[in-house]
């Protein structure tokens, strides 16, 4: 079992998770904390708790099973998958893509040679995941892509 990161990313995106699985244990001990509120009068969760709802939540969304019997840790997947779906969410798929594979990615949404700051840029490109049909067409990992972005919009939006 690798360490869990509990950074801004699995905060986010945990909400909208919790909806469609049975991960009680991943609302009660993690999803309380947000930086408006601060727990407001709430035990913080300890890092114990953490990782036991992180358990949960994990067995939830692939199965009480091992995912791969290779080199992977659990918690090492579990992070990448939240880790990626947060960044669908904030429109900033830069370090996901290589340079290629982002620029067809832009062209392919029709943002491609738009001056915007990076705030309006990262909205469009989230407004654009949600609606445009084959964002990911022409890109090596299209497949793969494909079913993250298919996942996050049945999960996340």
């Amino acid at each position: 079992m690798g360490f869990p990161i509990y950074d801004n990313l699995v905060k986010s995106t945990c909400r909208a998770l919790i909806k469609s699985t049975n991960a009680s244990a991943f609302i009660n001990n993690c999803c309380k904390f947000n930086s408006s509120n601060a727990f407001k009068g709430q035990k913080k969760p300890d890092i114990n708790e953490f990782i036991e709802a992180l358990e949960d939540f994990r067995n939830a969304l692939f199965g009480n099973k091992q995912l791969v019997a290779n080199q992977y840790q659990q918690f090492d997947i579990l992070d990448a998958y939240l880790w990626k779906m947060g960044k669908f969410s904030n429109g900033n798929l830069s370090l996901i893509l290589n340079e290629k594979d982002y620029k067809r990615f832009i062209q392919n949404i029709n943002l491609c040679g738009k001056n915007l700051k990076s705030s309006v840029f990262n909205n469009n490109v989230a407004n654009e995941l949600k609606i445009n049909h084959n964002p990911f067409a022409g890109i090596a990992s299209q497949a793969y892509l494909d079913n993250l972005l298919n996942h996050w919009k049945k999960y996340i939006i």
